[in-house]
């Protein structure tokens, strides 16, 4: 949920107009390649050098672009947990209202507990929501929280890890080490490995939801030139108006 530091200057003037093999989608700039990012599993071409955008946020950003409205129309957007490299993009694109928050984010405007917004009902014509289920302990109730906070008929997009091979959740045990949630959730501070019935997680809270695997509706050239990797899915959830 914090954003990577910027890559060095001298990493990034070496790799910024000096070959085109690889572009990322998010902050549209052309590179030699990626630079290696990713926390504690090391990828050797996952971040964008200049905007910090990984191989999930690359792949959302592209579907932003190809597939919604959501840089162009008029709306009030929630963006929970902002990573860098789509608060810039909105920022500089978004018409209408746009509002950041977070529990402790430097980056965030508005701090409040997903499990407890602080926002009124129907609030928003649209939410994002990258990678921050999985940290939360009740995401049952954040769910419910994402769901009253927006306007029938609008739109949330959450991404989190979701192991497609997996029937079912797998849940932290109370009082485990930071030891055992990486080897059970491949990082310390995951409390959980979400499995297919993901799906119906995010429907009890009332959504209508839509798994979209992106990346295999894009050419294989384009997976390259953009650097992503399979095995992300976008959930697309429709609060009923």
């Amino acid at each position: 949920m914090h954003p990577a530091l910027a890559a060095p200057v001298s990493i990034l003037r070496s790799l910024l107009n000096t070959g085109t093999n690889v572009t990322c989608p998010v902050c549209n700039r052309s590179f030699r390649r990626f630079i290696p990012g990713g926390g504690i599993n090391r990828r050797p071409d996952a971040r964008c050098p200049a905007c910090d955008a990984l191989e999930r946020h690359r792949l959302f950003g592209l579907f932003l672009r190809r597939t919604t409205n959501l840089l162009t129309r008029n709306q009030v957007l929630l963006h929970f947990a902002p990573e860098r490299c789509f608060r810039q993009l909105f920022k500089n694109s978004a018409n209408g209202e746009y509002v950041t928050a977070d529990l402790q984010s430097p980056l965030a405007e508005v701090h409040t507990d997903i499990t407890a917004l602080v926002f009124p009902d129907r609030r928003f014509d649209a939410l994002i929501c990258l990678h921050v289920l999985e940290h939360i302990a009740d995401d049952a109730a954040a769910l419910k929280e994402l769901f009253r906070v927006l306007k029938p008929g609008g739109t949330a997009y959450i991404l989190t890890p979701v192991e497609q091979s997996l029937e079912k959740t797998i849940e932290d045990r109370e009082g485990s080490t930071a030891e055992e949630r990486t080897e059970r959730f491949d990082a310390p501070d995951h409390l959980r490995k979400y499995g297919r019935d993901f799906v119906q997680r995010i429907g009890s809270a009332g959504f209508r939801v839509e798994a979209i695997d992106f990346y295999k509706e894009l050419k294989p050239e384009e997976r390259k030139k953009y650097g992503l990797i399979p095995g992300e899915f976008i959930y697309r959830c429709t609060r009923p108006a």
